[in-house]
């Protein structure tokens, strides 16, 4: 494991240990309708959607979040 994939390891680690922050994070760091991040607008160049801490959101929810089974699983 590099240090950055242990770095993203501890951030999904502790966005779960609090839901909240993690969709904290979904709704701030949006596009913005330009293809940029209205959360990472203190930038003095504009990043474009999803930054890392929105890719770092999403994947502590799709890990948190089981998907849905079939009808077939029972």
């Amino acid at each position: 494991m590099t240090p950055g994939e242990r770095s993203c390891s501890v951030a999904v680690w502790f966005l779960s240990r609090d839901i909240g922050r993690a969709i904290y994070l979904r709704e701030v760091h949006r596009d913005d309708g330009t293809g940029h991040c209205a959360g990472c607008r203190s930038q003095v160049r504009w990043t474009p959607h999803p930054c890392l801490l929105r890719q770092l959101a999403d994947e502590t929810l799709s890990r948190l979040i089981p998907s849905q089974r079939g009808r077939d699983d029972h």
